[in-house]
């Protein structure tokens, strides 16, 4: 079967080309000022936060994340006395308010780490060591020994107003097993962290650990009403490794995290920096659909210690995010300095390109000040690459844009900022702040329409320009779990070009189905047509001729905003699609 038609039966797509120029922006440009901020505090003197959000094409932000003590949200109240549990929630964009929550709990800590959307399902990925974990009418048994932790991926189905759990999976062995990252294409959801038992059951597969940890790749398939584990693979060496960040663009997996000595993925092997702690990877599998097989990794690393806690993807182009210590940081060819100097961490960003066997560090840049600093978080959408995370330095620069910490007790602010992607250049266009004289922490961020929103936990009042969260039931040192959004319409503006004369896209809006017609004149035998959704994630990606029309099936797909991305002839760019 040739490549184009395993590509076809696998996605949406049945057959596809188009091309696109896009309009360069400006690459500096005001902050957008914040729009809204909203904060969900306990009603006792505990602390909530956020962990991971999404948003999807209406612009509502699901978020989840853990909370101690009693907690109010969407008016309903949940409790928990004996460890953190998890609180999933949805905001809506259209009544501005939460409008549902669950919670996933136990007689014991039940920590969500994850999140990701898939039309209507929800999916929530972490860990517990309560000896067993509610999920709406289910239970799982926690099966590790002592004060150890199982993983745990729970489905629910999003009915609008409310949700209800439909299905409950766990993963573990006598030792810990982390869930640290989700990501859905199709049926099938993938889920990566960290194990620790000797060896680890993933349904038919068995992991053997190689060292203290190491790193893993598993992946489910949602049947509906239930789910089984269809796969795994490890990654690591004799140290401590594993994956934090895990992002999916058609049958293609992209994880980042940190590694220690030596780590094998596949046959990939890598070596850390000499003098480092830990170094970074950024790693691709394939999804052949009778197994998961590493295709490249590559490392970054510094004098000390790099983290890599995110991936996004678009295209050929990854993008991966975290934070170095040390004077320097190595990404390939490019070298960083380090504004804290040898013992303070700096934030980073890092595009490479993915080559199919292949890949290598394109660009990368650095943000922060003379103390920690790190990036948690990364989102994009045409040439535009969202990051946030937090900054402890008196002030951070950001390219041009120096943000200034509220409290010089080096406490944590929450910021985001927006990267413009020129192809072989990456470079800070705006960056905006906010937070309390407390610790403030941002561990996520979602695109939604126009609408970027960050997500995490502050202390009390806090504030995000004009925009206040004041303390409702809870000391001032208490951390509340929150969501603050701005509107950035130039930045997610690039993903709406003008389209090239004789490009058409019909019927838009559309319901069912979609016609694509190409251009003339693209220079191109091929091209790679993809659906991207509010998070700027490629559903199933299809290369084309780039003489045919494109029929995509829209089936499945929530009612929003979309965009069609095209990639032929050295062309790259998006156009609108509304789906009703």
């Amino acid at each position: 079967m040739s490549e184009i038609s395993t590509l076809m039966q696998r996605g949406r797509i049945m057959l596809a080309a188009v091309g696109l120029l896009l309009a360069a922006p400006a690459v500096r440009a005001q902050a957008p000022a914040w729009q809204s901020a909203f904060g969900v505090a306990t009603a006792s003197a505990f602390r909530s936060e956020v962990n991971a959000a999404v948003a999807d094409a209406a612009g509502n932000v699901y978020v989840v994340g853990a909370f101690a003590g009693t907690f109010q949200v969407a008016g309903t109240t949940l409790y928990s006395n004996q460890g953190d549990n998890t609180f999933v929630a949805k905001w809506s964009s259209a009544t501005r308010a939460f409008v549902w929550a669950q919670q996933l709990g136990g007689a014991g800590t039940v920590y969500a780490q994850t999140l990701a959307l898939s039309g209507s399902s929800v999916y929530v990925g972490g860990l517990f060591n309560a000896p067993v974990m509610q999920a709406g009418t289910l239970q799982l048994t926690n099966t590790s020994t002592g004060a150890n932790t199982d993983g745990f991926v729970v489905k629910l189905a999003d009915a609008g107003t409310s949700a209800t759990v439909v299905w409950a999976q766990r993963l573990g062995g006598p030792d810990s097993e982390w869930v640290n990252s989700l990501g859905v294409a199709g049926s099938t959801v993938y889920l990566a962290g960290r194990f620790q038992s000797a060896t680890l059951a993933v349904g038919s597969t068995t992991l053997t650990n190689a060292g203290i940890a190491d790193a893993y790749v598993a992946r489910l398939t949602d049947a509906g009403a239930t789910a089984s584990f269809a796969g795994a693979v490890r990654a690591g060496g004799p140290g401590a490794d594993e994956a934090f960040g895990l992002a999916v663009s058609g049958s293609s997996v992209y994880v980042t995290g940190n590694f220690q000595r030596t780590a094998t993925f596949g046959t990939p092997a890598l070596t850390m920096s000499a003098l480092g702690t830990y170094d970074t990877f950024v790693a691709r599998l394939t999804d052949t659909g009778s197994s998961l097989r590493f295709d490249w990794a590559v490392r970054g690393g510094s004098t000390e210690s790099t983290v890599g806690h995110a991936v996004a993807v678009q295209g050929s182009s990854v993008y991966a995010v975290g934070e170095f210590t040390g004077t320097t940081a190595t990404f390939g060819p490019i070298t960083l300095a380090n504004a804290g100097g040898s013992t303070d961490n700096d934030a980073f960003v890092a595009k490479l390109t993915d080559a199919g066997t292949s890949a290598a560090f394109v660009w990368a840049q650095r943000a922060g000040g003379g103390s920690d600093d790190e990036a948690t978080a990364v989102a994009v959408r045409g040439s535009s690459v969202y990051v946030a995370g937090h900054f402890s330095s008196p002030t951070a620069t950001f390219g041009p844009t120096t943000l200034t910490n509220r409290t010089a007790a080096q406490t944590y602010d929450a910021f985001v900022t927006r990267l413009h992607d020129a192809g072989p250049t990456g470079t800070f266009v705006w960056a905006q702040a906010g937070g309390s004289i407390y610790g403030d922490y941002c561990r996520a961020v979602a695109l939604g329409g126009t609408t970027v929103s960050i997500a995490g936990s502050v202390g009390m009042p806090a504030s995000f320009g004009t925009q206040a969260i004041v303390p409702g039931g809870v000391g001032f040192y208490n951390n509340a779990a929150f969501v603050a959004s701005l509107t950035d319409a130039t930045g997610l503006a690039t993903a709406t070009a003008a389209p090239l004369a004789g490009l058409r896209v019909a019927p838009n809006p559309a319901h069912g189905t979609a016609t694509v017609q190409l251009p003339a004149g693209l220079g191109a035998g091929t091209a790679t047509l993809s659906v991207l959704d509010a998070l700027g994630r490629a559903v199933c990606p299809a290369i084309v001729p780039t003489t045919a029309l494109a029929v995509l099936d829209l089936a499945g797909l929530a009612p929003g905003l979309y965009a069609v991305r095209v990639q032929a002839g050295g062309h790259t760019a998006t156009h609108r699609l509304m789906v009703e």
